[in-house]
C-alpha cells in the first residue's frame, strides 16, 4: 500500500496491490473498496487477478506521472492517512 508516496503527490501516486493466493483466477469487478472513514468506490469493470498473481489499483494510471507504477484499475480520489502504515 502506498497511501503517501514520496516520488509524487498523493493525488498522483496512491496505489495498493491485491494478491490472489488461490488456484483460480478471481474477477473483482463489482467489489466495493472502502476505508474506515468515508472513502469508497466500486470496481465498475472486469478486473481479473490471476491465480497466484496481483492487481494494482491506483488513483493515477499514467506511469509517467504516478511514480512509475503500472495500474490495473484506476479509481478516483485518495485514501487519507489515518495513522496506518
Amino acid at each position: 500500500i502506498i497511501q503517501n508516496p514520496a516520488a509524487v503527490a498523493d493525488s498522483a501516486g496512491e496505489w495498493f496491490e491485491l494478491y490472489n493466493p488461490g488456484d483460480s483466477d478471481v474477477d473483482i469487478g463489482g467489489w466495493t473498496v472502502a476505508d474506515n472513514d468515508f472513502d469508497i468506490f466500486v470496481i465498475d469493470v472486469t478486473v481479473v487477478i490471476p491465480a497466484g498473481g496481483y492487481a494494482v489499483l491506483g488513483n493515477n494510471a499514467n506511469s509517467a506521472t504516478n511514480g512509475g507504477v503500472t495500474v490495473d484499475y484506476l479509481y478516483s480520489g485518495m485514501f487519507p492517512n489515518h495513522g496506518y502504515q
